[in-house]
């Protein structure tokens, strides 16, 4: 048994830890407001921002930098959802609900964008199959402890599979270990999915959401400025020794994650509408930015050509997509807001 901090009875399945005692209708604006600065990011990651004036630096924020971006917005969507689960009696109709919306923005985002690229939506579908995953080891009533543990090695498959591929690789030795190996990349493509990429992320947002976890604020600047740094390390040695067959899961993003999130998570902000409206924009630009950018450098190449103009470089081709998918997605939750079309806020929400 152990004390419901919202409720003020006594539960009757043991989770070890008590239930956040935030009330539920609190709102988080730092998280929006990390949230919206991610956006930024994952166009960093499609946009080489600073391809033709420094490789180095352009590495710096594609393959080290940015990688944050996504991990977060799992921890968030999970902090979000389990905030609304008690997991003592579970409703099922929740995660139905959530998993109904996602399937939803994916199924109309990849009409929208079918000539505009669709290979940021693996976020969408990644959200499906984790939210799916942990709905079913709660079902199955594991214990926090456990559910954590099998979330940390699957993000260790994870990496296997993408930046120490190599350490896998050295299996390939011998018949049996070759089979094991092949059959492994031939049934994942790629680890960075919902499965082992999202499920431990959505984890530590459920981690936040039902464990009152506090801390000064010095460790948390700390322990997170350590995580980055060690987390660079780990970026320049895989580099170096030429391990990286994928960029998107490391070993260090799991500190450095947690530690960003309890600081987002606890910044404080007044003005919550304008965190609401950051929420909605960094969806949308997360969204449109590629079908933007195609436009984009369609447009840039007309100009460069007929007016013999240098306008192809990637720093400008940055700024114009950015610019523009900020601007359109601004409209659209402007426009979302009037009653005749608020419709459109199932787009993004």
């Amino acid at each position: 048994m152990i004390f419901n901090e919202r409720t003020n009875e006594r539960t009757k399945w043991d989770w070890n830890w008590a239930l956040s005692d935030a009330p539920a209708n609190k709102q988080y604006g730092g998280i929006d407001i990390v949230k919206f600065l991610c956006a930024f990011l994952v166009v960093a990651i499609h946009i080489p921002v600073f391809g033709d004036i420094s490789g180095y630096v352009d590495v710096a924020i594609k393959q080290y930098i940015a990688r944050v971006a996504v991990p977060f917005y799992f921890t968030a969507a999970g902090f979000f959802l389990f905030r609304k689960v008690d997991p003592n009696h579970i409703d099922s109709s929740i995660f139905i609900d959530y998993l109904s919306k996602r399937v939803f923005i994916l199924g109309v985002w990849t009409v929208l964008l079918f000539k505009g690229g669709t290979g940021q939506l693996w976020f969408i579908s990644g959200l499906v199959v984790a939210t799916v995953m942990v709905w079913l080891m709660m079902k199955a009533k594991l214990s926090l402890h456990i559910i954590i543990l099998i979330s940390c090695f699957l993000y260790f498959i994870g990496l296997l599979g993408q930046p120490y591929d190599h350490l896998f690789s050295c299996l390939d030795t011998g018949y049996t270990e070759n089979l094991i190996y092949k059959a492994f990349h031939k049934l994942f493509s790629t680890t960075r999915n919902g499965f082992f990429f999202g499920t431990p992320f959505m984890v530590i947002g459920m981690l936040f959401a039902y464990r009152p976890i506090k801390m000064k604020a010095f460790w948390a600047i700390g322990g997170c400025t350590a995580s980055v740094l060690l987390f660079f390390g780990e970026v320049v040695f895989l580099f170096k020794a030429d391990f990286i067959s994928g960029s998107d899961l490391y070993l260090m993003l799991l500190p450095v994650v947690f530690f960003l999130f309890y600081i987002a998570s606890h910044i404080q902000v007044r003005n919550i509408m304008i965190c609401r409206w950051l929420r909605s924009m960094g969806m949308l630009i997360y969204y449109l930015h590629l079908l933007v950018y195609a436009f984009v450098s369609l447009g840039l190449s007309i100009i460069e050509k007929y007016c013999h103009i240098h306008v192809t470089h990637s720093l400008i081709q940055y700024i114009v997509t950015i610019t523009i998918t900020t601007v359109m997605s601004w409209f659209i939750v402007w426009l979302s807001n009037k009653e005749k079309y608020s419709w459109i806020k199932k787009l993004y929400t």
